[in-house]
């Protein structure tokens, strides 16, 4: 029996996985929605570099700086968060950002904190299929 699943490689793109062929349906939500958005020529060098190195889909991070400060470097929110990416100042000084309000360090250090939430998403989604598997084959076994 075939079985076609969805995946979403670091490319952000998603494609149907059936016996080691891969096809590529289109590229996800953010692609669709992102790819014509116009920032500035900075901005635009900057997302790309951070999803270069972080590994993550450019249009989901400028999805994330729309939503939280609609690409605006000196953003502020009520609750403290600063810049493009709106980073709380301890979280910002965690990854080492000294100026909140500069678009480059701002946007690096929530590419950095987004790439490392997918990574211990990813894990915790691996510890939990193994844990079904481990209840599973116990179940089986009080079932004998």
């Amino acid at each position: 029996m075939n079985t076609v699943n969805y995946i979403t490689p670091s490319d952000g793109d998603i494609y149907l996985v059936n016996n080691q062929t891969y096809v590529n349906y289109g590229g996800t939500d953010f692609d669709k929605i992102y790819n014509n958005i116009t920032v500035d020529d900075s901005l635009e060098n900057i997302f790309a570099g951070a999803a270069k190195e972080f590994g993550i889909n450019e249009n989901f991070l400028k999805a994330v700086a729309q939503a939280e400060s609609g690409f605006d470097p000196d953003a502020v929110s009520y609750c403290g968060a600063q810049g493009i990416m709106q980073l709380m100042p301890y979280t910002a000084e965690s990854y080492g950002v000294t100026d909140p309000f500069d678009a480059r360090q701002n946007v690096y250090a929530g590419a950095q904190m987004l790439s490392e939430l997918a990574v211990v998403q990813y894990r915790s989604m691996e510890e939990c299929l193994r844990m079904k598997k481990r209840l599973i084959i116990s179940a089986r076994l009080m079932i004998y």
